[in-house]
């Protein structure tokens, strides 16, 4: 099945935090992640959740007020 937040994945399939770390980072900003934008560097921390969340927002899914 293709879910929206399955769609929006795939389009980013290959991502690399190296090659790719100003996307990530804007998924953070995105994502008003105000105490984590300060310190996140996408080559140094886990950005899985923040992938799969900015998934679930661009596909207008709910997102937890406190979910990380």
């Amino acid at each position: 099945m293709n879910y929206p937040w399955m769609l929006e994945a795939k389009k980013h399939i290959g991502i690399d935090e190296n090659k790719d770390g100003s996307v990530i980072t804007q998924w953070v900003k995105n994502l008003k992640l105000s105490w984590f934008t300060a310190t996140f560097r996408p080559n140094t921390v886990a950005w899985c959740a923040v992938y799969v969340t900015h998934c679930f927002q661009v596909s207008n899914i709910s997102i937890p007020k406190n979910w990380m």
